[in-house]
């Protein structure tokens, strides 16, 4: 899961290192529903 934020986000190990479990799981649901709404996924 930090992979795909660290690829889909540009961010770096850095950037997340501060955040907890919950952010991070917010953070990747955001970013994959953004991706499917541009790519047509589900």
């Amino acid at each position: 899961m930090m992979a795909e934020l660290a690829v889909l986000c540009h961010w770096s190990p850095r950037d997340m290192i501060d955040m907890d479990v919950d952010d991070l799981l917010d953070w990747h649901a955001r970013v994959i529903a953004v991706h499917n709404r541009i790519n047509g996924g589900e």
